[in-house]
């Protein structure tokens, strides 16, 4: 008797392994079946070339919360890079012209005394000095 239980036990241990084992092959069937057929596309490029690909932007918007001191000091150093004077300016420009204008009419003009050339060289000055530097 100890034998047919073992030929029965073998019995159903091979059938157990052929139904596990054709579980996995319809498994790993479906699976393969369920997996997309289109191939991605391959994204190449080339240092210090323009990109050549399609345009890689995100369908929808990415918010990034800044306070407003960093976002105020971001757009000032926008600014500043992005900047470009039209002129320089010169502290001494104005100093050498009250100079020459002080050469030329300290004496005084007919009709305006000297006191009044020293306001008006002070007044220039004053304006000279007013004009910030960048």
């Amino acid at each position: 008797m100890a034998m047919e239980n073992v030929k029965t036990t073998k019995k159903s241990s091979l059938g157990e392994f052929l139904y596990v084992t054709g579980i996995i092959v319809v498994s790993v069937i479906l699976i393969v079946l369920a997996m997309p057929n289109t191939e991605k596309p391959r994204l190449t490029y080339t240092l210090n070339e323009p990109w050549m690909n399609p345009q890689l932007i995100s369908p929808g918007e990415i918010l990034i919360q800044k306070d407003m001191r960093q976002v105020e000091l971001e757009q000032r150093e926008a600014l500043q890079n992005e900047y470009v004077p039209y002129y320089s300016f010169d502290p001494s420009i104005g100093r050498r012209q009250v100079g020459r204008f002080t050469e030329k009419y300290g004496q005084g003009v007919e009709g305006v005394s000297a006191y009044c050339i020293q306001v008006i060289a002070e007044e220039m000055q004053k304006e000279y000095d007013a004009v910030p530097v960048l």
